[in-house]
């Protein structure tokens, strides 16, 4: 019989490889997205200023790399698995306290 405790630690590291394995498919991403930032690069003119296509590849590269950093902390807060993490997976059952009957 696995433990509570342990139950949400399998979890956790669960979803923590699969948020580390998402942010690093996101990786693979920037190559391309590198490249097509260079090769647009040139495309200004003086009198119209810079391309479209250089600001589209700048912003979808920005966009990238704050998903792979939000993937990554996502990862590593639920690789850490505190109480917080614990309360969320596996919430206590209601248990009924104990009521305490008044002292005479």
């Amino acid at each position: 019989m696995v433990s509570r405790n342990d139950a949400v630690i399998i979890a956790s590291r669960v979803l923590a490889v699969y948020f580390f394995a998402w942010s690093i498919d996101n990786v693979t991403y920037l190559p391309t997205e590198l490249v097509n930032i260079f090769h647009h690069a040139g495309d200004g003119s003086v009198v119209i200023g810079s391309g479209f296509w250089l600001k589209y590849y700048s912003s979808s590269l920005l966009l990238t790399v704050m998903r792979i950093v939000l993937l990554a902390g996502a990862g590593w807060f639920f690789y850490k698995c505190e109480k917080d993490i614990q309360a969320f997976l596996l919430p206590e059952h209601d248990v009924e306290q104990p009521t305490s009957s008044p002292s005479q």
